[in-house]
């Protein structure tokens, strides 16, 4: 058994491309028959490992911080009338959530607090809504008591998203 054990290995090695063709063309083979079945599988995997992608992603932006950034000005001019529909519709939202009782002055001195901060300590300070203006469950309103200054990077990790 040793001995047919290290024949195949010999040949294997002796071997190498056309063993890797063959390991190619079956390979490709199953992916093109199971297409359906692959996805699921990759939806349950993503699903049962949340924590372990959100870690695999952490890792790749710290890794190359500049490269999302990069990414996302690149799909920006290459996809201007997208972005003007984007930030059309987010100016809509503002305006539609901001009831005629708002207190403007306040939302400005909220606004002007986070520019304060940003050039104060040299780290970027956000406007968020603590009640997101278009959230998946509960939208809330564009009024001083529903804003607070966040640093930019806890914003941005809280998205869309209402955490109480």
């Amino acid at each position: 058994m040793k001995d047919r054990r290290a024949y195949l290995n010999a040949w294997r090695i002796a071997h190498i491309d056309e063993v890797r063709a063959t390991s190619r063309a079956s390979s490709a083979r199953y992916h093109k028959a199971n297409v359906q079945k692959r996805r699921i599988a990759g939806i349950v995997w993503r699903a049962a490992n949340k924590d372990k992608l959100r870690a695999q992603q952490a890792a790749r932006h710290a890794a190359n911080p500049s490269k999302k950034r990069i990414a996302a000005t690149a799909w920006q001019q290459a996809n201007p009338d997208r972005v003007c529909a984007i930030t059309a519709a987010r100016r809509a939202a503002k305006l539609q959530r901001t009831p005629p009782w708002a207190n403007l002055k306040e939302i400005e001195k909220i606004y002007t607090e986070a520019q304060s901060r940003t050039a104060t300590t040299g780290t970027p300070w956000h406007v968020d809504h603590i009640i997101p203006l278009r959230g998946k469950h509960v939208s809330g309103l564009h009024i001083h008591t529903n804003l607070q200054v966040l640093l930019g990077v806890e914003n941005k990790r809280k998205q869309n998203r209402y955490v109480v």
